[in-house]
């Protein structure tokens, strides 16, 4: 009965269309990051030396990004431009 209630058309619709939403936002937020949000958030992590991006996993790039979105405008509140914003 779960797999069901998962698979419906209606769920993965649902799903499909806001993945690709999802997508779209984390690729312009991507857009609009620093060279510095990405380079403090890898520093803040242990990902950034010699002044290179250094990763062990595609994860560990993934997780800088997430960083340089999520928390490196909190820390510093200069992460996304504000100049991109609606």
């Amino acid at each position: 009965m779960y797999c069901e209630a998962v698979t419906s058309p209606d769920v993965l619709a649902t799903y499909t269309r806001l993945r690709q939403i999802q997508r779209a936002l984390n690729s312009h937020l991507m857009k609009t990051l620093s060279k510095k949000a990405i380079e403090e958030s890898a520093k803040h992590l242990g990902f950034f030396e010699g002044g290179c991006l250094v990763a062990d996993a595609v994860s560990d790039l993934d997780l800088v990004m997430d960083s340089a979105i999520y928390d490196y405008a909190s820390r510093s509140c200069k992460g996304v431009r504000a100049s991109n914003a609606p």
